[in-house]
């Protein structure tokens, strides 16, 4: 992120582009290839310290890269297809390390830092806070999905029929 820093001082802004995709591509294969994402039952203090860092530098990398496709594609709205796949890229991302919300919150800052920064056109405006609302409902609906597989798979360990089953001679 230094090379980045300098780049971007000296309005070397693709430069600094290239440096910030570069950045978030190595921050995800770290969190995603390499520390598992959140995934991993690994509960310690540190593993979960480690992570965290991994994800928040991540979402460091994503708003440079949105901070520089401000500066260079200024005063236009964008297009339906680069909204959908600006949603879906925060979609993946939220979804991608599992029931953990942590990177759906770092998502959620990106967009609120996003959408009440500056801004030259009120589409992308707009179109921050409509991701927002996309983001959060999909980590509702994630935790939902998650609690209530907990939940079922908590009641078929303690209920099981298949002992009952097997003694009166039945199958599933």
């Amino acid at each position: 992120m230094a090379m980045w820093t300098i780049a971007f001082a000296q309005e070397s802004f693709f430069l600094a582009q290239f440096l910030a995709i570069l950045d978030a591509f190595v921050q995800c294969y770290a969190l995603f290839a390499i520390l598992g994402g959140s995934r991993k039952d690994d509960d310690s203090r540190a593993d979960w310290l480690t992570t965290l860092i991994a994800k928040l530098s991540a979402v460091a990398g994503i708003i440079y890269m949105w901070q520089i496709r401000g500066i260079v594609d200024d005063y236009s709205s964008p297009s339906t297809w680069t909204f959908l796949h600006s949603a879906a890229a925060f979609v993946v991302l939220t979804l991608a390390t599992g029931p953990n919300p942590t990177m759906g919150f770092c998502m959620l800052y990106v967009l609120a830092s996003l959408f009440f920064g500056e801004h030259q056109t009120e589409g992308w405006h707009n179109a921050f806070l409509y991701m927002g609302m996309i983001v959060s409902v999909v980590m509702i609906v994630d935790n939902a999905v998650t609690r209530l597989a907990l939940y079922l798979k908590s009641n078929k360990d303690q209920n099981s029929v298949a002992p009952l089953m097997e003694e009166k001679g039945a199958w599933l």
